[in-house]
C-alpha cells in the first residue's frame, strides 16, 4: 500500500453518507403529501442545493407534510 490518507478516507465516507441521505430524503419528499406545491419546492431545493436543502428539510420540511407516507407510523 503506497500512501493512505485517513482524512481522504473520512471525507469519502462523509460524502457517501451525504449521498445516501440525499437519496433517502428525495424519496421521502416524493412519496409524502404536502399542501399545494410545497413538495415540489422541497424536492427542487434538496435536489439543486443538496447539503443546505437537506438541513432545511430536516429543520422545517418534515413538519410541513400533511400526511406521512405509507411506510411511516
Amino acid at each position: 500500500m503506497e500512501h493512505f490518507s485517513f482524512v481522504a478516507f473520512l471525507w469519502q465516507v462523509f460524502m457517501f453518507g451525504l449521498l445516501v441521505a440525499w437519496m433517502y430524503f428525495l424519496y421521502e419528499i416524493v412519496t409524502s403529501e404536502f399542501n399545494g406545491r410545497e413538495g415540489m419546492l422541497w424536492a427542487l431545493l434538496v435536489f439543486f442545493v443538496p447539503f443546505v436543502g437537506l438541513l432545511a428539510y430536516l429543520a422545517y420540511g418534515r413538519n410541513t407534510r400533511t400526511v406521512k407516507n405509507k411506510y411511516q407510523k
